[in-house]
Formats: structure tokens, sequence, C-alpha cells
């Protein structure tokens, strides 16, 4: 039996916390944009202050 240890380079971290934090914000946009005739502008604004401020 092998070690159970293995090393992965920061690159691979990095990676996957850049993909948390976009399918993240997709998770909570997706009503936003499903619903986006109903809301208005300000919800749309909002959205945009939303995805800038990450």
């Amino acid at each position: 039996m092998g070690d159970a240890w293995l090393q992965f380079r920061i690159r691979y971290y990095m990676f996957a916390l850049v993909f948390v934090v976009f399918d993240v914000e997709t998770i909570f946009l997706y009503p936003w944009a499903m619903s986006f005739d109903v809301l208005g502008v300000s919800v749309f604004i909002e959205a945009l202050i939303f995805v800038l401020q990450t």
C-alpha cells in the first residue's frame, strides 16, 4: 500500500476557489435573470453591484 498523502500545486487550489466563487454567483444571479421582466431595472443594478463586489 502507498501513502494516502498527495501534494497538489497551489494553482489547483486557486482554480478551485475561483470556480466555487463564480458557481455561487451563478446560483444567486439565475433567479434574478429569470424574473428580470417583472422586477425591473433596480434589480438589475443591484445584481450588477453584487457582481462588481466579488
